[in-house]
């Protein structure tokens, strides 16, 4: 029977990470898999710049807490999502000062050195995994619960693909995204998964937030996975990488529920058909992207792609009081002082702090092709 705890935790940092550490404790302690010298991974959730979208720091720092009280080595690893460059990302989220802080290593997946896995009965026949992944004693997932326009529901299993390079990454959109995802969690099973279940959007990070404050956690990352659909009011077997790794026995017949939740419907639009239309786009846009990039090796099309379809901002100059805000709070220099925005740069961050931090609402988010 697989345990999965769910803690509930008011959103200040202090009882965020006490709520953690319960949630820890509930299954079992961290102890019964972190042991005097292991080498930990701790993978969070750092996919953009958008705080809303990303693991809350301080749920790292509780489990990094936990891991050094039992001897191990905490090491935290992350790539960025594939339109963003994970540098940046690092910078903007001020993950470096996070690492620093809690005197752990730092590794940029983006770049690492891989090794070839077998998949066992799978899409693939084999994955490309970091080696400081397959080498670690253990893996801590430690994902953002969200919405995602391609899965419905993001959470533990596709939390595991920032460990994936991008060309990784593309082979995944360019098949069948959902039965890639389980082939990675056969081949790359997490020991512990730790769900950051704050707050949820319905836009992978961008939109206003829905409070669930709660703490999810469990051995079994399909068993959390379903968990976490069950908080907010999903049918995990509408979500097919969920439903599918359940069909092919990646997680155990009974769950036992630790703890006590309120189910918080994210209320999801009736949208199978634009979640049907989102996979066809995207995987056209990936075998484009694939032929670019066999022509002009290491370049790729995917962050105008996503800078022309997605959200950004957009400065409307009849309604600015030219107060500048917005030019000294872009953290990459995107906004001149004649107030326009440099695609190129504004393309790898897209934080929206513009948007924020107006104090008249002159700079608005624009989606798609809109203008």
């Amino acid at each position: 029977m697989s345990k999965v705890s769910i803690v509930n935790t008011e959103l200040d940092g202090k009882s965020i990470k006490k709520s953690t550490k319960k949630a820890i404790e509930l299954i079992g302690g961290i102890q019964k898999t972190v042991k005097e010298g292991y080498q930990v991974i701790i993978k969070p959730n750092f996919v953009g710049p958008i705080r809303g979208a990303v693991t809350d720091f301080d749920v790292i720092k509780a489990v990094v807490e936990e891991v050094k009280k039992c001897g191990g080595i905490p090491i935290i690893g992350e790539q960025s999502g594939f339109e963003f460059d994970t540098k940046k990302v690092f910078k903007i989220l001020s993950v470096p000062e996070l690492a620093r802080e809690l005197d752990v290593k730092l590794i940029n997946f983006e770049n690492a050195k891989c090794k070839k896995v077998r998949v066992p009965n799978g899409l693939f026949k084999e994955l490309m995994i970091p080696k400081a992944v397959l080498e670690a004693d253990v893996l801590i997932n430690i994902p953002k619960l969200k919405m995602h326009s391609l899965t419905t529901v993001t959470a533990g299993m596709k939390n595991l693909m920032g460990i994936l390079n991008k060309e990784e990454r593309r082979k995944f959109h360019l098949k069948n995204l959902d039965l890639a995802i389980v082939d990675l969690n056969k081949t790359c099973k997490p020991d512990l998964t730790i769900v950051d279940a704050t707050n949820v959007t319905k836009s992978a990070g961008y939109g206003k937030p829905i409070s669930i404050k709660s703490i999810v956690a469990g051995e079994d990352v399909v068993a959390v996975d379903k968990v976490c659909c069950k908080i907010i009011g999903v049918n995990y077997k509408k979500i097919r990488h969920i439903n599918e790794a359940v069909k092919q026995g990646l997680c155990g017949r009974n769950i036992e529920i630790i703890g006590k939740f309120k189910e918080t419907p994210v209320r999801l639009e009736k949208r199978v058909l634009s979640q049907n239309m989102f996979c066809f786009f995207f995987k056209l846009m990936h075998i484009i992207d694939y032929v670019y990039s066999r022509i002009f090796p290491k370049k790729t099309l995917i962050p105008l792609f996503n800078w022309i379809i997605g959200l950004r901002p957009k400065i409307i100059k009849s309604k600015c009081t030219k107060c500048m805000l917005c030019v000294k709070v872009c953290p990459v220099g995107a906004i001149d002082n004649h107030l326009k925005i440099n695609r190129k740069k504004c393309m790898d961050a897209r934080c929206l702090k513009c948007v924020k931090i107006c104090p008249v609402g002159a700079i608005q988010i624009k989606r798609g092709l809109k203008q």
